[in-house]
């Protein structure tokens, strides 16, 4: 079995059609969309779905130990634009049982490392790896249209069970699923970000204290608004997306304070009267320029540029702006979430329609100074060139 999958991944795969073809990424140049097809090769018909569809049925009587280069396999078939959902949904659930069997033997106590070792090895798996079902778990998330029900179950278990590990990296690399289950995801997100116990003095922690309360694993460096799949979670359910900003915000906003405080120093919010109420943004000139994915936590930095990204493309729709500034800004309590708002609001560019609602931002000198501030910097060649 290994040199058949070793002959399918050697000689039957051939580039990307689509990203060869300029359907994907049509903005690079010939050469980078050659390279690019290359590194996502795809398999070639017809020697891969006659292997699939002979084998997949009896994947559950194989061996265990070929769950590795079955999952791999498997990653290769997902690729192709057009594949027989049948097949892939069965390779899929397959693939998912074998990595419920891992989570329950990554749950082991430490002092249960002999059983621990014994179930990784008849998966398969090897134990000095830093997070041994990687492969497996990308075959769930990237997979997840085709096994709907299994990538639900699986989320549901992640946040039911406190004992699996790697939870991290399903944030890091989610695949669809922030499109099949924003709900679902968001909270997975929230959980796996945000550090517990957060009202330690200032400088117990350095972790949290830098992070002001979330988490920063090395994958979402530099921030973006594709990290995370927030970019697809804006499309799928922007109320979801927003309150898992709202979340991030308020723990930002409380650790700093809290910094603020033990500096010695009395945090003051931004005051904004808003048509339908006020509120209250807290941060200062270093906080607003989180909206430009710099200098604040990654996850959350990610979370904002996908907002800017979605507030300019319900903009350019045409959707009503006093709608998007009330529901934005209203959703977090951090200045950086009046960044998105006030690029919005002048993306518009109709202020005479838009007065009543970009009125309270204009007149609060705070925002002035802030957004002076990063525009000046904007206008600098090397202004954030290390993200």
């Amino acid at each position: 079995m290994r040199q058949l999958a070793d002959t399918l991944t050697s000689f039957e795969l051939q580039p990307h059609p689509e990203i060869l073809a300029g359907t994907a990424y049509p903005e690079v140049d010939t050469a980078t969309r050659a390279a690019l097809a290359q590194r996502h090769q795809v398999p070639r018909w017809p020697a891969w779905p006659a292997f699939m569809s002979w084998s997949v049925a009896r994947w559950p009587s194989w061996p265990q130990t070929l769950a590795p280069i079955l999952s791999r396999l498997t990653l290769f078939w997902l690729r192709r634009p057009i594949h027989q959902w049948q097949i892939s949904r069965r390779a899929v659930e397959q693939v998912g049982v074998w990595l419920a069997a891992t989570d329950s033997a990554e749950a082991l106590n430490w002092d249960q490392r002999e059983e621990r070792d014994r179930r990784l090895a008849e998966l398969g798996l090897d134990d000095d790896d830093r997070d041994p079902a990687a492969v497996l778990r990308l075959v769930v998330t990237r997979g997840s249209d085709a096994a709907p029900d299994m990538a639900r179950t699986y989320l549901e278990r992640l946040l039911s069970n406190t004992g699996i590990r790697h939870i991290e990296s399903v944030v890091v690399s989610p695949g669809i699923l922030p499109r099949l289950e924003p709900g679902l995801f968001a909270d997975l997100v929230a959980r796996a970000m945000i550090y517990e116990h957060r009202d330690e003095p200032f400088g117990t922690s350095l972790a949290v204290t830098r992070g002001y309360g979330l988490r920063g694993p090395s994958g979402l460096f530099p921030s973006a608004p594709g990290r995370a799949g927030f970019d697809t979670l804006f499309e799928a359910d922007e109320d979801v997306a927003l309150g898992l900003l709202g979340q991030f915000c308020r723990v930002a906003s409380e650790q700093w304070c809290l910094q603020q405080r033990q500096r010695g120093l009395t945090p003051r919010p931004v005051r904004l009267e808003l048509p339908d109420g006020p509120i209250e943004l807290w941060g200062d000139q270093h906080v607003f320029k989180w909206s430009r994915g710099v200098l604040g936590p990654h996850i959350l930095t990610s979370l904002l540029l996908a907002a800017d990204q979605w507030l300019a493309a319900q903009v350019a729709a045409g959707r009503p702006l006093a709608e998007l500034v009330a529901k934005t800004l209203r959703a977090g309590s951090l200045v950086a979430v009046a960044g998105p708002v006030i690029a919005a609001g002048i993306d518009r560019n109709q202020v005479q329609a838009d007065l009543a609602v970009m009125l309270p931002l204009m007149c609060s000198p705070r925002l002035w100074f802030y957004d002076l501030a990063r525009w000046l910097e904007d206008e600098r060649a090397t202004a954030h060139g290390i993200g």
